[in-house]
């Protein structure tokens, strides 16, 4: 089983109290992996800024007050003996986050699904849309909270992982385990098997009724099975491990269920499974969880980190007021 190595975690933050949810779960998530940690902060121009000319003085009090913020932020890290590292850039929030994944080897970026502009109704915010289109690491995309709460780190205590028995699907299994070890944390391996459908405009038969039914048979016991021996495998950490199984039309949506049922704090999937043609960024069953996910979710990318940089129709244009 390959093992993905996070050397180098990213998290872009905006000011607000709603991009700071990601605070618990960078330090929760890199002193498993002890890994380094990037700050990186980007100050926009707002609309008095394009209204009129910009004050330099302005400007400079805005690039010391977000230098010192940004500063204040890593503290808590520093403290742990993490490595950290501040950034301060001007102008594109998107574009800034993108480029920096890919000029300097980030393997994780860690976002908040809303920032400055607030909770809409949309599940995640335009920033992180354009982000998570154009990155070409592993995600960690933590639903935005208003709480002013001051949690340090995160001890996770029910870890969810969705599993399609492929061994795409399989590339989050090592991380998992280190994170669950290191909080003995329960993990719960669910799988959804989809109903087989024959198209026929008549009504089936009941020979046709019966190989339908001996076919999705044959498909819980082979999923069962697949689950069982995942978790052979993951026990010799002496992991709690829990397996979960059901038959629905809609996978994403079931699987979704029962993160809900078990009531994880975390969610690791693959960025593509068995039936992802590799052609975008994420699978289906990651995209449902990055749009419509309510927890959570560790997406790790198993797809070449070499691969093309996305168009510029994909990215803002500079100088957008979003976020």
């Amino acid at each position: 089983m390959e093992v993905l190595m996070i050397k180098h975690v990213l998290a872009p933050l905006d000011g607000s109290v709603l991009a700071e949810s990601v605070l618990p779960h960078i330090m929760s998530i890199s002193l498993v992996l002890n890994a380094q940690v990037s700050l990186l902060h980007v100050i926009e121009r707002n609309d008095k800024d394009w209204a009129h000319a910009i004050d330099p003085i302005d400007w400079h009090v805005r690039k010391d007050k977000a230098k010192k913020y940004i500063e204040e932020k890593a503290k808590p890290f520093i403290k742990k003996g993490l490595k950290v590292h501040t950034i301060l850039k001007e102008g594109n929030p998107a574009e800034h986050i993108i480029n920096y994944t890919y000029e300097n080897d980030v393997d994780l970026v860690i976002m908040s699904s809303h920032g400055q502009s607030g909770i809409s109704d949309w599940n995640i915010g335009s920033v992180v849309q354009k982000v998570m289109m154009g990155i070409p690491c592993s995600t960690l995309l933590v639903r935005a909270s208003h709480t002013e709460e001051q949690v340090e780190c995160l001890k996770y205590k029910t870890i969810f992982i969705g599993l399609d028995c492929s061994p795409q699907a399989e590339f989050v299994l090592p991380l998992a385990g280190s994170i669950a070890e290191h909080y003995k944390a329960k993990l719960v391996l669910g799988t959804v098997i989809k109903k087989v459908e024959l198209l026929n405009h008549l009504p089936l038969s009941r020979e046709e009724e019966k190989l339908l039914e001996k076919v999705l048979d044959l498909s819980k016991k082979e999923a069962q099975s697949y689950l069982e021996k995942i978790k052979t495998q993951l026990e010799v950490k002496n992991l709690s491990i829990e397996t979960r199984l059901r038959v629905h039309n809609n996978i994403s949506s079931a699987l979704m269920d029962m993160v809900d049922e078990v009531k994880a704090d975390l969610v690791l999937l693959s960025a593509h499974g068995h039936s992802s043609e590799g052609r975008h960024s994420f699978g289906s069953m990651a995209t449902s969880f990055i749009v419509y996910g309510n927890k959570t979710s560790l997406i790790m990318q198993n797809l070449p980190y070499n691969r093309p940089k996305p168009v510029q129709s994909i990215l803002s244009k500079r100088g957008s007021k979003e976020f």
